[in-house]
């Protein structure tokens, strides 16, 4: 849990191994996604999973945020902890805030020396 939180604040970087497990796991619910409400023929569950994909690939387009801006805050790294709080618990948790509070450290410690 720690380490996969101190990978989260690069999800901004299209080639950052967080990024590129996030692209798998949308592949994934795209291609689940399309199987299951595309039930009736192959080309609904290709049509779907095509829709699904192109999306996806808007939003990502245009959602994404510059590096280093909102995903590298503390707002956002408790707003994530706090989301495995609800979730997983306080064990977890801590787990989660530490990975992410570890990954912002080792960014500013570097930027400053």
């Amino acid at each position: 849990m720690s380490g996969f939180f101190s990978l989260l604040p690069d999800i901004d970087l299209r080639k950052s191994k967080v990024s590129q497990i996030a692209y798998a796991a949308v592949l994934i619910a795209a291609v689940a996604f399309a199987i299951y409400y595309g039930q009736q023929s192959l080309a609904s569950s290709a049509y779907l999973f095509a829709a699904f994909l192109v999306a996806f690939g808007l939003l990502d387009l245009l959602l994404r945020p510059r590096h280093r801006t909102i995903t590298h805050t503390l707002l956002f790294g408790g707003a994530m902890t706090l989301a495995v709080l609800i979730v997983s618990g306080v064990f977890f948790a801590a787990a989660a805030g530490l990975g992410y509070l570890t990954h912002l450290a080792a960014d500013n410690s570097l930027r400053f020396s």
